[in-house]
């Protein structure tokens, strides 16, 4: 229900009084935890069932491109980039 008189190291921040009634601060955090819900979402994805990779973006005439790709399991990856004389 609430921290009780006479059972906190502060004897004056109770939430509730010996009588079982709520002080004030308790009525406000009540009403403030109704006024605002909160939780977690849990969000599932999708196992990747076949390696995949992406096109870059953007294309590597840039100084910096990204390259997205999925894998069946989790492992050491290594991606290599040759131009189109193989350097």
């Amino acid at each position: 229900m609430g921290y009780l008189e006479g059972q906190m190291w502060q004897p004056t921040c109770y939430l509730i009084r010996s009588d079982g009634t709520a002080r004030p601060s308790m009525l406000w955090l009540v009403q403030y935890i109704k006024a605002n819900p909160m939780g977690v979402e849990a969000t599932v994805s999708a196992l990747p069932t076949a390696f995949r990779l992406e096109q870059n973006h953007p294309n590597l005439f840039n100084p910096a491109t990204n390259i997205r790709y999925s894998i069946v399991k989790t492992s050491h990856v290594t991606l290599k980039v040759f131009d189109i004389l193989g350097r």
